[in-house]
Protein backbone atom coordinates (compact mmCIF):
# COMPACT_ATOMS: atom_id res chain seq x y z
CA UNK A 1 0.00 0.00 0.00
CA UNK A 2 1.51 3.54 -0.87
CA UNK A 3 2.49 5.80 2.05
CA UNK A 4 1.61 9.90 1.92
CA UNK A 5 4.66 11.97 -0.06
CA UNK A 6 4.61 15.14 -1.53
CA UNK A 7 5.66 18.50 -0.48
CA UNK A 8 5.59 19.85 3.11
CA UNK A 9 3.01 20.94 4.70
CA UNK A 10 2.74 24.08 7.12
CA UNK A 11 2.41 22.98 10.22
CA UNK A 12 -1.46 22.99 11.98
CA UNK A 13 -2.23 25.09 15.14
CA UNK A 14 -3.40 23.35 18.20
CA UNK A 15 -6.77 24.57 17.99
CA UNK A 16 -6.94 23.01 13.97
CA UNK A 17 -5.69 19.66 15.73
CA UNK A 18 -7.82 20.10 18.73
CA UNK A 19 -11.01 20.48 16.34
CA UNK A 20 -11.09 17.49 15.31
CA UNK A 21 -13.85 15.58 17.01
CA UNK A 22 -14.42 12.40 15.15
CA UNK A 23 -11.38 9.63 14.43
CA UNK A 24 -12.96 9.57 11.11
CA UNK A 25 -12.08 13.27 10.59
CA UNK A 26 -8.60 12.95 12.65
CA UNK A 27 -7.34 9.93 10.34
CA UNK A 28 -8.42 11.83 6.99
CA UNK A 29 -6.43 14.90 8.21
CA UNK A 30 -3.68 12.79 9.44
CA UNK A 31 -3.43 11.03 6.17
CA UNK A 32 -2.74 14.13 4.51
CA UNK A 33 -0.22 15.65 6.65
CA UNK A 34 2.45 14.03 4.80
CA UNK A 35 4.52 12.80 8.29
CA UNK A 36 5.34 9.45 6.91
CA UNK A 37 2.20 7.38 7.90
CA UNK A 38 1.20 3.95 5.82
CA UNK A 39 -2.31 2.88 6.16
CA UNK A 40 -1.29 0.32 8.45
CA UNK A 41 -0.45 3.37 10.54
CA UNK A 42 -3.20 4.91 9.89
CA UNK A 43 -6.17 1.87 11.03
CA UNK A 44 -3.88 1.61 14.30
CA UNK A 45 -4.96 5.14 15.02
CA UNK A 46 -8.51 4.16 13.69
CA UNK A 47 -8.84 1.93 16.37
CA UNK A 48 -7.95 3.35 19.09
CA UNK A 49 -10.99 5.88 18.39
CA UNK A 50 -8.92 8.66 18.72
CA UNK A 51 -9.64 12.31 18.61
CA UNK A 52 -7.83 15.53 18.15
CA UNK A 53 -7.15 16.66 21.72
CA UNK A 54 -6.67 13.03 22.93
CA UNK A 55 -3.93 12.59 19.98
CA UNK A 56 -2.15 16.07 21.05
CA UNK A 57 -1.71 14.28 24.74
CA UNK A 58 0.23 11.39 23.57
CA UNK A 59 3.94 10.18 23.40
CA UNK A 60 6.04 7.74 22.01
CA UNK A 61 5.44 5.13 24.74
CA UNK A 62 1.82 5.47 24.46
CA UNK A 63 1.46 5.48 20.80
CA UNK A 64 3.49 1.98 20.65
CA UNK A 65 1.59 0.59 23.39
CA UNK A 66 -1.27 1.40 21.32
CA UNK A 67 0.07 -0.60 18.50
CA UNK A 68 2.93 1.52 16.60
CA UNK A 69 6.35 0.80 15.83
CA UNK A 70 8.77 2.75 16.46
CA UNK A 71 9.24 4.81 13.30
CA UNK A 72 5.91 5.98 12.98
CA UNK A 73 5.63 6.79 16.95
CA UNK A 74 8.41 8.72 16.67
CA UNK A 75 7.12 10.61 13.80
CA UNK A 76 3.80 11.44 15.11
CA UNK A 77 5.44 12.07 18.52
CA UNK A 78 7.92 14.62 16.92
CA UNK A 79 4.79 16.36 15.14
CA UNK A 80 3.03 16.99 18.28
CA UNK A 81 6.27 18.64 19.97
CA UNK A 82 6.37 20.91 17.16
CA UNK A 83 3.11 22.23 17.15
CA UNK A 84 2.97 21.99 21.06
CA UNK A 85 6.24 24.11 20.77
CA UNK A 86 4.32 27.74 18.81
CA UNK A 87 4.63 29.43 22.98
CA UNK A 88 2.28 27.30 25.26
CA UNK A 89 2.33 28.40 28.88
CA UNK A 90 4.40 25.09 30.02
CA UNK A 91 2.03 25.19 33.31
CA UNK A 92 -1.25 25.62 31.40
CA UNK A 93 0.34 22.95 28.89
CA UNK A 94 1.09 20.37 31.26
CA UNK A 95 -2.05 20.58 33.43
CA UNK A 96 -4.12 20.38 29.74
CA UNK A 97 -1.99 17.53 28.92
CA UNK A 98 -2.86 15.77 32.48
CA UNK A 99 -6.60 15.88 31.69
CA UNK A 100 -6.64 14.47 28.31
CA UNK A 101 -3.90 11.37 29.48
CA UNK A 102 -7.18 11.18 31.98
CA UNK A 103 -9.31 11.24 29.02
CA UNK A 104 -7.51 8.50 27.21
CA UNK A 105 -7.44 6.15 29.85
CA UNK A 106 -11.41 6.69 30.32
CA UNK A 107 -11.74 6.07 26.59
CA UNK A 108 -9.12 3.01 26.65
CA UNK A 109 -11.05 1.37 29.07
CA UNK A 110 -13.99 2.26 27.52
CA UNK A 111 -12.66 0.07 24.16
CA UNK A 112 -11.68 -2.73 25.78
CA UNK A 113 -14.90 -3.32 27.55
CA UNK A 114 -17.06 -2.73 24.62
CA UNK A 115 -14.57 -5.21 22.33
CA UNK A 116 -16.04 -8.29 21.25
CA UNK A 117 -14.12 -11.47 20.16
CA UNK A 118 -15.22 -11.28 16.65
CA UNK A 119 -13.76 -7.59 16.33
CA UNK A 120 -10.66 -8.26 18.65
CA UNK A 121 -7.35 -7.68 16.54
CA UNK A 122 -3.77 -8.89 17.39
CA UNK A 123 -1.08 -7.09 15.96
CA UNK A 124 1.46 -8.46 13.53
CA UNK A 125 5.05 -7.35 13.34
CA UNK A 126 6.33 -5.67 10.04
CA UNK A 127 8.67 -8.43 7.56
CA UNK A 128 11.69 -6.62 9.36
CA UNK A 129 10.73 -6.67 12.34
CA UNK A 130 9.29 -10.84 12.86
CA UNK A 131 12.90 -12.18 14.09
CA UNK A 132 13.11 -9.39 16.85
CA UNK A 133 9.25 -10.14 17.94
CA UNK A 134 10.17 -13.79 18.18
CA UNK A 135 13.67 -12.85 20.18
CA UNK A 136 12.00 -11.05 22.31
CA UNK A 137 9.07 -13.40 22.93
CA UNK A 138 11.56 -16.14 23.79
CA UNK A 139 13.05 -14.14 26.00
CA UNK A 140 9.70 -13.60 27.80
CA UNK A 141 8.94 -17.26 28.05
CA UNK A 142 12.01 -18.05 29.49
CA UNK A 143 11.27 -15.90 32.21
CA UNK A 144 7.97 -17.50 32.92
CA UNK A 145 7.11 -19.94 35.73
CA UNK A 146 6.92 -24.08 34.86
CA UNK A 147 4.06 -24.50 33.07
CA UNK A 148 2.17 -26.41 36.03
CA UNK A 149 2.61 -22.72 38.14
CA UNK A 150 2.03 -20.55 35.02
CA UNK A 151 -0.86 -22.38 33.70
CA UNK A 152 -2.66 -21.61 37.54
CA UNK A 153 -5.15 -18.86 36.65
CA UNK A 154 -3.99 -15.96 39.43
CA UNK A 155 -0.77 -16.68 37.49
CA UNK A 156 -2.41 -16.63 33.90
CA UNK A 157 -3.93 -13.16 34.67
CA UNK A 158 -1.06 -11.83 36.37
CA UNK A 159 1.30 -12.55 33.41
CA UNK A 160 -0.19 -13.77 30.57
CA UNK A 161 -3.51 -11.52 30.47
CA UNK A 162 -0.91 -8.84 30.44
CA UNK A 163 2.22 -10.04 28.15
CA UNK A 164 0.10 -11.72 25.95
CA UNK A 165 2.70 -13.85 24.31
CA UNK A 166 1.17 -16.88 23.91
CA UNK A 167 -1.63 -17.22 21.29
CA UNK A 168 -3.38 -19.91 22.90
CA UNK A 169 -7.04 -18.25 22.01
CA UNK A 170 -7.55 -16.72 26.23
CA UNK A 171 -7.89 -13.97 26.56
CA UNK A 172 -9.49 -13.58 23.05
CA UNK A 173 -6.84 -11.30 20.75
CA UNK A 174 -4.33 -13.89 21.72
CA UNK A 175 -5.64 -16.01 18.80
CA UNK A 176 -3.04 -16.74 15.36
CA UNK A 177 -4.00 -18.11 11.75
CA UNK A 178 -4.86 -21.65 12.07
CA UNK A 179 -1.83 -23.91 12.66
CA UNK A 180 -3.02 -25.48 9.13
CA UNK A 181 -1.92 -23.16 7.15
CA UNK A 182 1.60 -23.67 8.11
CA UNK A 183 2.23 -27.29 7.73
CA UNK A 184 -0.09 -29.64 5.71
CA UNK A 185 0.19 -32.74 8.54
CA UNK A 186 -2.56 -30.72 10.18
CA UNK A 187 -4.63 -30.48 7.47
CA UNK A 188 -4.25 -34.50 6.74
CA UNK A 189 -4.92 -35.00 10.27
CA UNK A 190 -8.45 -33.43 9.91
CA UNK A 191 -9.19 -35.13 7.11
CA UNK A 192 -8.16 -38.67 8.31
CA UNK A 193 -10.79 -37.57 11.78
CA UNK A 194 -13.17 -36.48 9.38
CA UNK A 195 -13.14 -39.40 6.74
CA UNK A 196 -15.69 -42.13 7.63
CA UNK A 197 -14.02 -44.44 4.98
CA UNK A 198 -10.81 -44.19 6.73
CA UNK A 199 -9.01 -47.54 6.86
CA UNK A 200 -8.97 -48.74 10.16
CA UNK A 201 -8.28 -52.85 11.07
CA UNK A 202 -9.84 -55.23 13.49
CA UNK A 203 -6.84 -54.67 16.11
CA UNK A 204 -7.56 -51.23 16.13
CA UNK A 205 -11.03 -51.48 16.71
CA UNK A 206 -10.07 -53.71 19.70
CA UNK A 207 -7.68 -51.42 20.93
CA UNK A 208 -10.32 -48.41 20.87
CA UNK A 209 -12.52 -50.46 22.75
CA UNK A 210 -10.27 -51.33 25.73
CA UNK A 211 -8.65 -47.91 25.89
CA UNK A 212 -12.13 -46.70 26.38
CA UNK A 213 -13.08 -49.39 29.11
CA UNK A 214 -9.96 -48.01 30.52
CA UNK A 215 -10.17 -44.67 30.84
CA UNK A 216 -14.00 -45.03 31.83
CA UNK A 217 -12.45 -46.58 35.42
CA UNK A 218 -12.32 -44.03 38.41
CA UNK A 219 -8.48 -43.70 38.97
CA UNK A 220 -7.14 -42.89 42.83
CA UNK A 221 -4.84 -40.44 41.39
CA UNK A 222 -3.16 -38.72 38.01
CA UNK A 223 -0.33 -41.53 38.21
CA UNK A 224 -2.60 -44.72 38.08
CA UNK A 225 -4.79 -43.03 35.34
CA UNK A 226 -1.51 -42.03 33.46
CA UNK A 227 0.28 -45.53 34.03
CA UNK A 228 -2.95 -47.24 32.33
CA UNK A 229 -2.76 -44.47 29.33
CA UNK A 230 0.81 -44.77 28.68
CA UNK A 231 0.49 -48.60 28.53
CA UNK A 232 -2.38 -48.16 25.93
CA UNK A 233 -0.24 -45.75 24.05
CA UNK A 234 2.52 -47.45 23.54
CA UNK A 235 0.78 -50.45 22.05
CA UNK A 236 -1.16 -48.86 19.28
CA UNK A 237 2.15 -46.21 18.82
CA UNK A 238 5.11 -48.72 18.90
CA UNK A 239 6.90 -46.08 21.13
CA UNK A 240 7.01 -44.70 25.14
CA UNK A 241 5.69 -41.49 26.01
CA UNK A 242 8.78 -40.28 27.30
CA UNK A 243 9.17 -37.68 30.20
CA UNK A 244 11.63 -35.05 29.51
CA UNK A 245 13.55 -32.25 31.91
CA UNK A 246 13.80 -28.87 30.76
CA UNK A 247 15.93 -26.34 31.29
CA UNK A 248 13.99 -24.77 34.26
CA UNK A 249 13.47 -27.99 35.96
CA UNK A 250 9.93 -28.74 34.60
CA UNK A 251 8.49 -31.59 33.15
CA UNK A 252 5.76 -32.58 31.33
CA UNK A 253 3.78 -36.19 31.09
CA UNK A 254 5.14 -37.32 27.98
CA UNK A 255 6.41 -36.80 24.25
CA UNK A 256 7.51 -38.35 21.32
CA UNK A 257 10.28 -36.94 19.80
CA UNK A 258 12.38 -37.76 16.63
CA UNK A 259 15.82 -36.74 15.23
CA UNK A 260 16.37 -33.26 13.18
CA UNK A 261 19.93 -34.15 11.86
CA UNK A 262 21.83 -34.98 15.34
CA UNK A 263 19.25 -32.39 17.29
CA UNK A 264 15.78 -33.73 18.89
CA UNK A 265 12.33 -31.91 18.48
CA UNK A 266 9.12 -32.23 19.34
CA UNK A 267 6.41 -34.32 17.21
CA UNK A 268 3.72 -35.10 20.37
CA UNK A 269 3.36 -33.50 23.79
CA UNK A 270 0.69 -34.91 26.46
CA UNK A 271 -0.09 -33.95 29.05
CA UNK A 272 -2.80 -35.47 32.00
CA UNK A 273 -4.61 -35.12 34.48
CA UNK A 274 -6.58 -37.21 36.38
CA UNK A 275 -9.84 -36.27 36.19
CA UNK A 276 -11.47 -32.48 34.95
CA UNK A 277 -11.03 -29.91 37.53
CA UNK A 278 -8.13 -31.92 39.41
CA UNK A 279 -4.59 -30.35 38.96
CA UNK A 280 -5.78 -26.78 39.48
CA UNK A 281 -5.33 -25.35 36.19
CA UNK A 282 -6.85 -26.48 32.35
CA UNK A 283 -4.34 -29.51 30.92
CA UNK A 284 -4.48 -27.51 27.04
CA UNK A 285 -3.11 -24.10 28.55
CA UNK A 286 0.33 -26.09 30.77
CA UNK A 287 0.36 -27.96 27.38
CA UNK A 288 0.91 -25.33 25.16
CA UNK A 289 3.00 -23.58 27.81
CA UNK A 290 5.31 -26.98 28.01
CA UNK A 291 5.46 -26.42 24.05
CA UNK A 292 6.43 -23.20 24.37
CA UNK A 293 8.96 -23.52 27.24
CA UNK A 294 10.98 -27.25 25.27
CA UNK A 295 11.28 -24.46 22.21
CA UNK A 296 12.84 -21.66 24.33
CA UNK A 297 15.81 -23.68 25.94
CA UNK A 298 18.85 -22.19 25.27
CA UNK A 299 20.10 -25.13 23.23
CA UNK A 300 17.39 -24.57 20.91
CA UNK A 301 17.98 -20.56 20.36
CA UNK A 302 19.56 -21.53 16.64
CA UNK A 303 16.83 -24.04 16.25
CA UNK A 304 14.05 -21.62 16.36
CA UNK A 305 15.69 -19.69 13.02
CA UNK A 306 15.40 -22.87 10.98
CA UNK A 307 11.44 -24.12 11.31
CA UNK A 308 7.95 -23.16 13.07
CA UNK A 309 8.08 -26.86 14.27
CA UNK A 310 4.83 -28.08 14.20
CA UNK A 311 4.06 -30.83 16.94
CA UNK A 312 1.17 -32.38 18.03
CA UNK A 313 -0.58 -31.82 21.64
CA UNK A 314 -2.54 -34.73 23.48
CA UNK A 315 -4.45 -33.66 26.65
CA UNK A 316 -6.26 -35.99 28.36
CA UNK A 317 -8.49 -35.01 31.51
CA UNK A 318 -10.25 -38.03 32.93
CA UNK A 319 -11.45 -39.98 30.54
CA UNK A 320 -11.96 -36.79 27.88
CA UNK A 321 -9.09 -36.26 24.94
CA UNK A 322 -8.63 -33.21 23.17
CA UNK A 323 -5.94 -33.02 20.36
CA UNK A 324 -4.08 -29.43 19.43
CA UNK A 325 -1.58 -28.45 17.19
CA UNK A 326 1.24 -26.04 17.97
CA UNK A 327 3.73 -24.23 15.63
CA UNK A 328 6.30 -21.39 16.86
CA UNK A 329 6.21 -18.55 14.43
CA UNK A 330 6.61 -14.45 16.11
CA UNK A 331 5.19 -16.34 18.72
CA UNK A 332 3.84 -19.99 19.56
CA UNK A 333 0.32 -20.75 17.79
CA UNK A 334 -1.50 -23.63 19.93
CA UNK A 335 -4.98 -24.56 18.26
CA UNK A 336 -7.74 -26.79 19.19
CA UNK A 337 -8.09 -29.74 15.85
CA UNK A 338 -10.79 -31.39 17.93
CA UNK A 339 -13.32 -30.67 20.88
CA UNK A 340 -13.16 -32.68 24.22
CA UNK A 341 -13.99 -36.26 23.42
CA UNK A 342 -15.46 -38.90 26.07
CA UNK A 343 -13.27 -41.42 25.95
CA UNK A 344 -16.43 -44.03 27.45
CA UNK A 345 -18.48 -46.65 26.48
CA UNK A 346 -21.84 -45.41 25.25
CA UNK A 347 -24.75 -47.04 22.96
CA UNK A 348 -24.14 -44.85 19.82
CA UNK A 349 -21.77 -46.94 17.58
CA UNK A 350 -20.30 -43.59 15.61
CA UNK A 351 -19.36 -42.57 19.17
CA UNK A 352 -16.78 -45.35 19.48
CA UNK A 353 -15.78 -45.04 15.42
CA UNK A 354 -15.36 -41.21 16.32
CA UNK A 355 -12.75 -42.44 18.90
CA UNK A 356 -11.06 -45.01 16.83
CA UNK A 357 -10.62 -42.50 13.95
CA UNK A 358 -9.02 -40.08 16.35
CA UNK A 359 -6.27 -41.83 17.73
CA UNK A 360 -5.66 -43.68 14.06
CA UNK A 361 -5.61 -40.30 12.48
CA UNK A 362 -2.96 -39.37 15.50
CA UNK A 363 -0.80 -42.23 15.06
CA UNK A 364 -0.31 -41.22 11.23
CA UNK A 365 0.46 -37.57 11.50
CA UNK A 366 2.67 -38.37 14.64
CA UNK A 367 4.58 -40.57 11.66
CA UNK A 368 3.98 -38.18 9.17
CA UNK A 369 5.86 -35.52 11.29
CA UNK A 370 8.76 -37.85 12.07
CA UNK A 371 9.35 -38.16 7.71
CA UNK A 372 8.76 -34.21 7.62
CA UNK A 373 11.79 -33.68 10.32
CA UNK A 374 13.98 -36.39 8.44
CA UNK A 375 13.57 -34.38 5.30
CA UNK A 376 14.29 -30.92 6.47
CA UNK A 377 17.91 -29.72 4.99
CA UNK A 378 20.84 -29.51 8.01
CA UNK A 379 20.76 -26.73 10.05
CA UNK A 380 22.07 -23.29 8.70
CA UNK A 381 23.77 -20.21 9.24
CA UNK A 382 21.20 -18.13 7.60
CA UNK A 383 17.77 -18.14 9.40
CA UNK A 384 14.58 -19.35 7.15
CA UNK A 385 12.55 -16.27 6.74
CA UNK A 386 9.69 -18.14 5.28
CA UNK A 387 9.27 -19.71 8.77
CA UNK A 388 6.90 -17.20 9.58
CA UNK A 389 4.22 -17.48 7.15
CA UNK A 390 2.09 -20.31 5.52
CA UNK A 391 3.30 -23.40 3.86
CA UNK A 392 1.57 -23.46 0.36
CA UNK A 393 4.44 -21.59 -1.80
CA UNK A 394 3.34 -22.08 -5.31
CA UNK A 395 0.37 -22.56 -7.45
CA UNK A 396 -0.87 -23.59 -10.58
CA UNK A 397 -1.66 -21.36 -13.92
CA UNK A 398 -2.17 -23.31 -17.22
CA UNK A 399 -0.37 -26.27 -16.11
CA UNK A 400 2.25 -24.48 -15.06
CA UNK A 401 3.71 -24.30 -11.36
CA UNK A 402 4.49 -20.92 -10.06
CA UNK A 403 6.57 -20.29 -6.80
CA UNK A 404 6.82 -17.79 -4.71
CA UNK A 405 8.06 -16.06 -1.73
CA UNK A 406 6.19 -14.38 1.30
CA UNK A 407 6.96 -11.19 2.62
CA UNK A 408 4.56 -9.91 4.78
CA UNK A 409 1.05 -10.14 6.45
CA UNK A 410 -1.42 -7.59 4.63
CA UNK A 411 -3.43 -6.69 7.61
CA UNK A 412 -3.74 -7.13 11.36
CA UNK A 413 -6.72 -9.11 11.96
CA UNK A 414 -6.35 -12.71 13.03
CA UNK A 415 -9.25 -13.75 10.90
CA UNK A 416 -8.11 -12.13 7.95
CA UNK A 417 -5.96 -14.24 6.16
CA UNK A 418 -4.01 -12.38 4.09
CA UNK A 419 -0.48 -12.18 2.74
CA UNK A 420 1.85 -10.39 0.10
CA UNK A 421 4.25 -12.41 -1.52
CA UNK A 422 6.38 -12.11 -4.56
CA UNK A 423 7.00 -14.94 -7.39
CA UNK A 424 10.15 -15.85 -8.93
CA UNK A 425 10.01 -13.47 -11.82
CA UNK A 426 9.45 -10.57 -9.52
CA UNK A 427 5.40 -10.72 -10.15
CA UNK A 428 3.57 -9.25 -6.99
CA UNK A 429 0.79 -10.89 -5.38
CA UNK A 430 -1.55 -11.83 -2.51
CA UNK A 431 -2.66 -14.98 -1.00
CA UNK A 432 -5.47 -15.09 0.62
CA UNK A 433 -6.79 -18.15 2.93
CA UNK A 434 -11.15 -17.82 3.64
CA UNK A 435 -13.50 -19.91 4.10
CA UNK A 436 -15.82 -18.87 1.56
CA UNK A 437 -15.09 -17.17 -1.82
CA UNK A 438 -17.11 -16.58 -5.00
CA UNK A 439 -14.71 -17.28 -8.09
CA UNK A 440 -17.34 -16.60 -10.40
CA UNK A 441 -18.15 -13.19 -9.06
CA UNK A 442 -14.01 -11.88 -8.58
CA UNK A 443 -13.71 -13.07 -12.41
CA UNK A 444 -16.60 -10.76 -13.64
CA UNK A 445 -14.88 -8.42 -12.24
CA UNK A 446 -11.27 -8.70 -13.10
CA UNK A 447 -12.70 -9.10 -17.19
CA UNK A 448 -13.80 -5.76 -17.03
CA UNK A 449 -10.54 -4.39 -15.10
CA UNK A 450 -13.03 -3.96 -11.69
CA UNK A 451 -11.04 -6.11 -9.42
CA UNK A 452 -7.94 -7.45 -9.10
CA UNK A 453 -6.66 -10.13 -12.04
CA UNK A 454 -7.31 -13.23 -10.41
CA UNK A 455 -4.72 -16.02 -10.78
CA UNK A 456 -5.67 -19.17 -8.71
CA UNK A 457 -8.44 -20.47 -5.97
CA UNK A 458 -7.80 -23.70 -4.83
CA UNK A 459 -10.00 -25.36 -1.59
CA UNK A 460 -7.74 -28.69 -1.26
CA UNK A 461 -4.78 -27.22 -0.23
CA UNK A 462 -5.92 -26.15 3.72
CA UNK A 463 -8.62 -28.47 5.09
CA UNK A 464 -11.62 -25.77 5.53
CA UNK A 465 -10.22 -22.91 3.23
CA UNK A 466 -10.35 -21.84 0.03
CA UNK A 467 -6.62 -20.30 -0.88
CA UNK A 468 -7.34 -17.74 -3.43
CA UNK A 469 -4.31 -15.92 -5.36
CA UNK A 470 -4.60 -12.65 -7.41
CA UNK A 471 -2.43 -9.84 -8.46
CA UNK A 472 -1.17 -7.40 -6.00
CA UNK A 473 -2.57 -3.73 -6.58
CA UNK A 474 -0.90 -0.67 -5.06
CA UNK A 475 -3.81 1.00 -3.99
CA UNK A 476 -5.82 2.42 -0.65
CA UNK A 477 -9.28 1.26 0.53
CA UNK A 478 -11.72 3.82 -0.02
CA UNK A 479 -11.92 5.01 3.61
CA UNK A 480 -8.12 5.92 3.47
CA UNK A 481 -8.27 8.39 0.73
CA UNK A 482 -12.01 10.13 0.35
CA UNK A 483 -10.51 13.12 1.46
CA UNK A 484 -7.96 13.64 -0.67
CA UNK A 485 -9.88 12.93 -3.65
CA UNK A 486 -11.72 15.73 -6.05
CA UNK A 487 -15.54 15.06 -6.41
CA UNK A 488 -14.97 14.49 -10.09
CA UNK A 489 -11.69 12.05 -9.21
CA UNK A 490 -14.51 10.65 -6.47
CA UNK A 491 -17.38 10.21 -8.75
CA UNK A 492 -15.20 8.47 -11.32
CA UNK A 493 -14.51 5.70 -8.72
CA UNK A 494 -18.02 5.09 -7.95
CA UNK A 495 -18.49 4.72 -12.01
CA UNK A 496 -16.26 2.15 -12.09
CA UNK A 497 -17.87 0.54 -8.72
CA UNK A 498 -21.19 0.88 -10.52
CA UNK A 499 -20.23 -0.26 -13.16
CA UNK A 500 -19.10 -3.44 -11.10
CA UNK A 501 -21.90 -4.32 -9.40
CA UNK A 502 -24.34 -3.96 -12.42
CA UNK A 503 -22.36 -6.41 -14.34
CA UNK A 504 -22.84 -8.97 -11.64
CA UNK A 505 -26.47 -8.27 -11.04
CA UNK A 506 -27.22 -9.06 -14.76
CA UNK A 507 -25.36 -12.36 -13.46
CA UNK A 508 -27.67 -12.34 -10.74
CA UNK A 509 -24.90 -12.06 -8.20
CA UNK A 510 -24.75 -9.91 -5.01
CA UNK A 511 -21.78 -8.67 -4.11
CA UNK A 512 -23.40 -8.31 -0.24
CA UNK A 513 -20.42 -6.41 1.28
CA UNK A 514 -20.20 -3.59 -0.66
CA UNK A 515 -18.62 -1.61 2.59
CA UNK A 516 -15.84 1.32 1.72
CA UNK A 517 -13.43 -1.26 3.12
CA UNK A 518 -13.81 -3.22 -0.03
CA UNK A 519 -13.44 -0.38 -1.95
CA UNK A 520 -9.86 0.12 -3.24
CA UNK A 521 -8.54 3.32 -4.94
CA UNK A 522 -6.11 2.66 -7.59
CA UNK A 523 -4.25 5.36 -9.81
CA UNK A 524 -3.44 4.29 -13.39
CA UNK A 525 -2.03 6.52 -15.65
CA UNK A 526 -2.68 9.80 -13.87
CA UNK A 527 -6.52 8.27 -13.63
CA UNK A 528 -8.24 7.19 -10.65
CA UNK A 529 -10.24 3.70 -10.51
CA UNK A 530 -12.48 2.10 -8.22
CA UNK A 531 -12.00 -1.84 -7.76
CA UNK A 532 -13.34 -4.47 -5.62
CA UNK A 533 -11.99 -6.86 -3.30
CA UNK A 534 -13.16 -9.57 -0.67
CA UNK A 535 -15.92 -11.48 -3.02
CA UNK A 536 -16.31 -14.27 0.50
CA UNK A 537 -19.72 -13.41 0.70
CA UNK A 538 -20.44 -12.88 -3.02
CA UNK A 539 -23.35 -15.15 -4.09
CA UNK A 540 -26.49 -15.93 -6.27
CA UNK A 541 -29.54 -13.80 -5.53
CA UNK A 542 -32.22 -15.13 -3.12
CA UNK A 543 -30.30 -18.60 -3.25
CA UNK A 544 -26.95 -17.40 -1.06
CA UNK A 545 -27.73 -16.79 2.65
CA UNK A 546 -25.45 -13.75 4.56
CA UNK A 547 -22.86 -15.58 7.01
CA UNK A 548 -23.86 -16.10 10.57
CA UNK A 549 -21.90 -14.12 13.19
CA UNK A 550 -22.05 -10.70 11.23
CA UNK A 551 -21.09 -7.74 13.15
CA UNK A 552 -24.22 -5.86 13.84
CA UNK A 553 -22.42 -4.11 16.75
CA UNK A 554 -20.69 -1.29 14.96
CA UNK A 555 -21.69 -1.68 11.28
CA UNK A 556 -25.63 -0.49 10.06
CA UNK A 557 -26.74 -3.73 7.17
CA UNK A 558 -28.98 -2.51 4.89
CA UNK A 559 -32.88 -3.90 6.01
CA UNK A 560 -32.87 -7.67 5.61
CA UNK A 561 -28.98 -8.33 5.59
CA UNK A 562 -28.98 -10.84 8.57
CA UNK A 563 -27.51 -13.89 9.57
CA UNK A 564 -28.47 -16.39 7.48
CA UNK A 565 -30.41 -14.52 5.23
CA UNK A 566 -31.44 -14.58 1.32
CA UNK A 567 -29.05 -12.14 -0.40
CA UNK A 568 -30.30 -9.49 -2.43
CA UNK A 569 -29.48 -6.94 -4.97
CA UNK A 570 -31.09 -4.22 -2.68
CA UNK A 571 -28.80 -4.43 0.07
CA UNK A 572 -25.64 -3.32 -2.91
CA UNK A 573 -27.96 -0.78 -3.76
CA UNK A 574 -28.52 0.52 -0.48
CA UNK A 575 -24.71 0.22 0.15
CA UNK A 576 -24.15 2.11 -2.94
CA UNK A 577 -26.43 5.18 -2.32
CA UNK A 578 -24.80 5.27 1.35
CA UNK A 579 -21.85 5.56 0.27
CA UNK A 580 -22.40 8.19 -2.61
CA UNK A 581 -24.23 10.36 0.36
CA UNK A 582 -21.27 10.06 2.52
CA UNK A 583 -18.45 10.62 -0.75
CA UNK A 584 -19.87 12.81 -3.03
CA UNK A 585 -22.73 14.76 -0.56
CA UNK A 586 -25.74 13.01 -2.62
CA UNK A 587 -28.71 13.02 -1.38
CA UNK A 588 -30.16 9.91 -0.29
CA UNK A 589 -33.49 8.06 0.14
CA UNK A 590 -32.74 4.54 1.83
CA UNK A 591 -36.30 3.88 1.84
Amino acid sequence: MSTSTGKPISLPTINEVEGYKTTEALIKFLGDQNIGLDDDDLKILREQKLVGEVLLSLNVDELMRAGLKLGPAKKISTWIEKIKGEGQDTDAKDQKIKELEEKLITLQREKIATSSSSTTKRRFSDLDNYEEEQQRNVKKIRDYLPPSSFALINNLIKYHDKDKQLLIHRPPECVGPPVQVYNDVFNQFLRDYHNKDLEMGKEHYQWTLELIYEMAKMYQNESERSKKFREKFRQLFGEELKIIRLDDDSSNDGTLECNYHSLSVLRLLAEIKNEIGTGKCDPTTQAGVSYAKYYTQEKNEELLKQCNWPSFILCLAGPWVCILGAVYVEKPIVDPLTDFIPLIPTNIRDHAERVARLFKALCLGVNRLKEYYGSLDAPSNPQNSQRFFPYPNQYKQQDITIEFTYEKKLIDQPDKLLWKAITKDRREIVVKFTWRYNQRAHELCSEIGKAPKLLHVNKEVVDGFYMVVMDYVKAKPLYNCGSSLSHDECKTVFEDIEEAISKLHKENIVFADLRDSNILVNKSQGQYQGMLIDFDWAGEEGIECYPSFMNHEYINWPPGAEDRKKLSREHDTHWLKLLKSKYLGDSVDLE
